[in-house]
């Protein structure tokens, strides 16, 4: 991410690792065009409890609030076949250097999860992977929209991020939670 010089194309199931997420921001401050696939999980799809709540995306708002606030395009996969979901971990960057594994851009995965992934820097693989994510961006996929709520959701998980990771008690998270929604709106 950080030396990419021309251009970012994400494919991700889940992202949450906010120093991957502010790496991708400052790229687009450099001038890189970026431009994140993303899985709209549902939670609820299974439960008709859950399926009322607005909990699409949920495990990353954080990250698509951050990042559509950065004035980065983000859409959420939109297949055209029922149950199928985004479950790709690939990057392409300058066009030049493909990443593919197992791994997320998500903080266990990054830094405690056994993941295997490579940086190819075929042209030819490359060039297929780039010509599948224009397909799946320009046909299967749909701007990142979040509600007011899933907003301010977002932004509060990225507030208390570091403290579920670092293993904070359950008190610490409630007490930060606590405060931080007492606070005025930003």
């Amino acid at each position: 991410i950080y030396n990419a010089k021309n251009s970012i194309d994400i494919e991700m199931l889940l992202m949450d690792h906010q120093d991957v997420v502010t790496a991708i921001i400052e790229a687009k401050k450099r001038g890189v065009n970026v431009r994140i696939l993303i899985d709209e999980i549902e939670f609820g799809k299974y439960n008709k409890f859950l399926d009322k709540l607005p909990l699409e995306g949920m495990a990353n708002f954080s990250s698509v609030t951050a990042l559509t606030e950065a004035e980065i395009p983000v859409r959420w996969y939109n297949p055209t076949i029922k149950d199928r979901f985004l479950h790709a971990k690939t990057a392409l960057f300058d066009k030049q250097t493909l990443i593919i594994g197992s791994a997320n851009f998500t903080y266990h995965a990054l830094t405690r999860n056994h993941e295997v992934s490579i940086a190819l820097t075929s042209p030819e693989i490359s060039t297929k992977f780039s010509q599948s994510f224009e397909n799946d961006w320009n046909n299967f996929s749909k701007p990142a929209e979040l509600t007011k709520t899933q907003k301010n959701l977002g932004k509060l998980f990225r507030k208390v991020i570091h403290l579920i990771y670092n293993n904070s008690s359950e008190e610490e998270i409630k007490s930060a939670i606590s405060i931080l929604s007492k606070s005025p709106q930003e």
